[in-house]
């Protein structure tokens, strides 16, 4: 007689709160992209020919130019062809640079070179946009060049440091684009584009998550030479750091595969791992904050004289400030929905990667952190991390696996998003026109 299995006790119950916390998540995530999408489609703004005028004062008339769709002639006051003008969306709005895409405006001259090139509206992240564009050597590299010319994928552009992700977007964007005016087709930017540091990026996704499941065999060395080349790779060269303003992005943007394949894999490992488990492996072994602060509490254990705290979520205090992630989250997350003027990364302190260009507020807020995680263990973590809120939201852990107030507040987002898609234009109105 067959022997009968016995099912682990809870399991059930488990394996329906991970389901229904993925739900809720990817429900989030496909509401903001819907809502927004049909936004940016209700407010996209074409070329005019006040815009063009900034760039050549003497268009006088813009007309449509019937053999390149899309496309408008620029003619002076005489009717003479000064060029032609063009912009990258919508045909290239699936390029996505770090975070979203980019609109440029092309300007060509009459022998279909290029004259200018100029931003004209951009979804990435507002810190690697500014970078590009104070970057006067990055535009001017394309003055001169033929379509034919930039077309050519074995064509070099130089990056700009420190947003080279935005500007590489940048790039395929205007290539996607004068591809239709070159060849009639926008065949450039259909294909991966791998970097050898995608490569790596999902390599250390695959090893975190094979090393915690074999870390009793091999020991805790192997995880800490893992923590340091994942210190290295994601704080020294890439700046890859899962953050608000990259989540946000693609929550209104879509995915990056095509472009940042190894970001997006570490993303889903970051939340499908946890979610499946019930352990976290990014905030704790890949994080370049995380690994700082478990490096602060070693120190602490070295010197001995340290005093530590522990605060307790029972207590006043402690409660005050874990609560607090889950506010700033929540507060990100509305922004996205509204499409209001916040720059998330000022929410956090991961822009401190972004080195030697890092905002002073990251700075401060990475350096606060980690010295705080002297005193009491991974404090920035768990009182100040919107981000490890958010991965927190999918985690389950065998034992204790029940709905908290989290699953609440997600489930509340989730009914308030996708009731802002359905009455988004009733709300303005009632902002524009209400009592005040």
């Amino acid at each position: 007689m067959a022997r009968r299995v016995r099912r682990p006790r809870g399991s059930t119950r488990v394996l329906g709160l991970r389901v229904y916390r993925a739900a809720v998540l990817i429900g989030i995530f496909a509401g903001i992209y819907s809502m927004l999408q049909a936004e940016r489609t209700r407010t996209d703004r074409p070329i005019t020919l006040r815009e063009v005028r900034q760039h050549a004062p003497a268009a006088s008339r813009l007309t449509r130019d019937a053999r390149h769709p899309g496309s408008w002639q620029i003619l002076a006051e005489d009717d003479a062809l000064l060029g032609r003008a063009l912009r990258t969306s919508p045909l290239a709005d699936d390029v996505i640079g770090y975070a979203g895409p980019t609109d440029t405006l092309v300007i060509l001259d009459g022998q279909d070179r290029i004259e200018i090139l100029a931003l004209r509206r951009s979804e990435d992240t507002p810190g690697h946009v500014a970078d590009v564009v104070a970057d006067a050597a990055f535009w001017s590299q394309w003055t001169g060049r033929a379509v034919d010319e930039v077309v050519e994928e074995s064509l070099r552009f130089d990056a700009v440091s420190g947003a080279s992700k935005t500007s590489r977007g940048i790039l395929r964007g205007v290539q996607r684009r004068l591809a239709l005016e070159a060849r009639g087709d926008d065949d450039v930017s259909q294909g991966l584009s791998w970097t050898a540091w995608d490569i790596v990026l999902v390599a250390l996704a695959i090893v975190g998550g094979v090393l915690r499941w074999l870390e009793r065999r091999l020991g805790r060395w192997a995880r800490w030479v893992y923590r340091a080349l994942s210190f290295l790779v994601l704080a020294m060269i890439t700046g890859d750091v899962l953050a608000l303003s990259l989540f946000g992005a693609w929550a209104e943007n879509g995915l990056p595969w095509r472009e940042t394949l190894g970001v997006v894999v570490l993303a889903a490992s970051a939340l499908l791992w946890p979610l499946w488990t019930g352990r976290s492996v990014y905030c704790s072994d890949v994080c370049p904050l995380g690994i700082a602060q478990d490096a602060a509490g070693h120190v602490h254990r070295r010197l001995g004289w340290i005093p530590r705290w522990q605060l307790r979520p029972e207590s006043g205090l402690g409660w005050m400030l874990g609560m607090l992630p889950g506010f700033l989250l929540v507060t990100a997350g509305i922004a996205v929905c509204l499409a209001l003027s916040l720059d998330l990364a000022n929410l956090e302190a991961f822009d401190v990667v972004a080195w030697p260009n890092a905002r002073a507020i990251a700075v401060g807020l990475a350096v606060v952190g980690v010295a705080a995680s002297l005193f009491v263990p991974k404090a920035y973590c768990r009182f100040g991390c919107p981000t490890g809120s958010l991965l927190e939201l999918v985690r389950t852990p065998h034992r204790g696996a029940r709905l908290r107030w989290r699953d609440g507040v997600a489930t509340l987002f989730l009914i308030l998003v996708w009731t802002l898609g359905e009455q988004r234009a009733l709300l303005e109105s009632w902002l524009r026109e209400g009592p005040w």
